[in-house]
């Protein structure tokens, strides 16, 4: 079975493009999503697994706002720009393994010339934002360009929402962007999605010590396997593709909609090999 992994980024076991391709040929990993880490960090995090005691979202929640918290004291925020430069270089140089994200501040007055000048010398394959990295409401007309930018360029939008109000106004988002593939970050706020949400939206499961497997299996039972995407979130968790894997199968999910799931989902959004 492929192993895509949907979720990564260039920090931890990823710092590098060298030890990121040895890691993948290592762990059987197919080809990986890449977007910007902490700045010249090597760390690797072992995380408590305690989407078993909350089985809900009240557990990203809460840690959406300590990540926030870090953001606001670290300023990390201000090596974006450098980071998206770093994977994709790390893409150039591996291209048959590495795809290349691009993460946009959205409030920027300038984000969408910066991102005209980078496609001019990279390659990308998705837009990334983060709303606890760059502060951000869902209902800023702002977001609207960045939709629009989206749409015209057929990039997908790879999202991680802070709270459960911007999840209700994502999905009124989704509604009036539907001509854009949305990507929601680690299931965030999944009790809030119901079936007249539209099929431009798919679901991220990356680090599954965050996310419950009742959560997957909302995900799943609502809108089926072939809209849900494997990640890991690494270095955020240790071993996290075959903990997602695991909570595929305790969820009931057959083999065929495991291997969906792995990669056949995302090779076909993205038109990869």
């Amino acid at each position: 079975m492929k192993i895509i992994d949907g979720h990564a980024h260039a920090c931890g076991m990823f710092l590098n493009a060298d030890d990121t391709v040895r890691y993948m040929k290592l762990n059987n990993v197919y080809k990986m999503v890449l977007t910007a880490g902490e700045p010249d960090s090597s760390k690797v995090y072992k995380l408590p697994y305690l989407a078993r005691i909350f089985s809900g979202s009240g557990l990203i929640y809460m840690n959406n706002a300590l990540t926030a918290k870090i953001i606001g004291i670290s300023k990390m925020n201000r090596y974006i720009n450098q980071g998206n430069e770093t994977v994709a270089l790390m893409a150039q140089k591996f291209p048959d393994y590495i795809l290349n994200t691009y993460w946009i501040n959205p409030v920027e007055v300038d984000c969408i010339e910066k991102i005209e000048k980078f496609i001019k010398k990279y390659s990308i394959c998705m837009l990334k934002m983060h709303q606890c990295w760059t502060k951000f409401d869902i209902g800023d007309e702002r977001i609207f360009k960045v939709c629009e930018w989206a749409e015209s360029n057929q990039k997908p939008i790879f999202i991680h929402l802070k709270s459960k109000s911007q999840v209700k106004k994502f999905i009124s988002l989704t509604k009036k962007f539907s001509g854009v593939t949305f990507i929601l970050a680690h299931l965030i706020g999944i009790e809030e999605f119901d079936d007249s949400i539209g099929k431009n939206v798919y679901f991220d499961i990356s680090c599954p010590l965050l996310h419950s497997t009742k959560m997957l299996v909302r995900a799943w039972k609502n809108f089926g396997a072939e809209r849900i995407l494997l990640g890991s979130d690494a270095p955020y968790g240790i071993d996290n593709i075959n903990l997602a894997i695991s909570q595929m199968r305790e969820a009931g999910m057959n083999k065929d909609e495991i291997e969906c799931v792995c990669s056949k989902n995302i090779q076909k959004l993205l038109d990869i090999n």
